[in-house]
């Protein structure tokens, strides 16, 4: 019954998703499937005599244990606790957990969207999307075909403009790489993430209990 139920769930959602009209027309036809371009899409803001400067750069395999950080921070959102520097939810996590760590167990760094901010080689946040499967859905899923976002920063650094500029190249690898779209799953009662997700274009398809979901089409030929 629940599997029924959920199916259900995410048609409501991918019905809701065609009607949409928060769509970027690129004027083509394009296939769903996608592999990366050669540009590494790297963002460079400027230093300061007592910083070096922060360096938005696309996420890699050596990136992974930064990124299961950024995993726990994610699912704390409202928490300002600073995890020790051994902390991460990690691929042993109990069954309890496979909601959340499946975000990163099916994210592929050679095909899947990932950036990672950092400042004198410490990584302070990062932002990528998952492929995620009807079988093995994430909370925001709303197709095989849109990949879901995660982003998770460091608590001492939220609010400095570093998850703007991580989602926006997210968003910008997406485009170059001709991604159909993507989706993430928000609390409604965290305004300030849901307020950088509409600034980017995402509009809520979705809600069940105080979870929001949230798409952002990037082309057309949605099936």
């Amino acid at each position: 019954m629940r599997v029924g139920i959920r199916y259900n769930r995410f048609a409501h959602r991918r019905a809701l998703v065609t009607r949409s009209p928060m769509i970027v027309n690129t004027g083509q036809e394009q296939p769903n499937t996608f592999a990366f371009n050669s540009s590494e899409h790297f963002t460079n803001t400027a230093g300061t005599q007592d910083q070096p400067p922060l360096i938005i750069r696309r996420a890699s395999a050596a990136d992974i244990h930064a990124m299961w950080r950024a995993l726990a921070y994610a699912a704390r959102w409202n928490s300002t606790e600073q995890l020790s520097a051994t902390h991460t939810l990690s691929e042993n996590s109990n069954n309890d957990n496979d909601h959340i760590t499946r975000y990163l167990d099916m994210w592929k760094p050679r095909t899947d969207l990932g950036v990672v901010a950092e400042r004198g080689g410490e990584v302070l946040g990062a932002c990528w999307a998952s492929t995620m499967t009807s079988s093995r859905p994430g909370y925001g899923y709303v197709s095989d075909t849109i990949p879901e976002l995660v982003i998770g920063i460091e608590p001492s650094y939220r609010g400095t403009g570093i998850g703007n500029k991580l989602v926006s190249d997210l968003i910008q690898q997406a485009t170059e790489n001709r991604v159909e779209g993507i989706s993430l799953s928000v609390d409604r009662l965290n305004k300030p993430a849901r307020a950088l997700y509409e600034r980017h274009g995402f509009a809520q398809v979705g809600q069940e209990g105080n979870s929001l979901t949230m798409v952002l089409l990037l082309r057309v030929g949605l099936k």
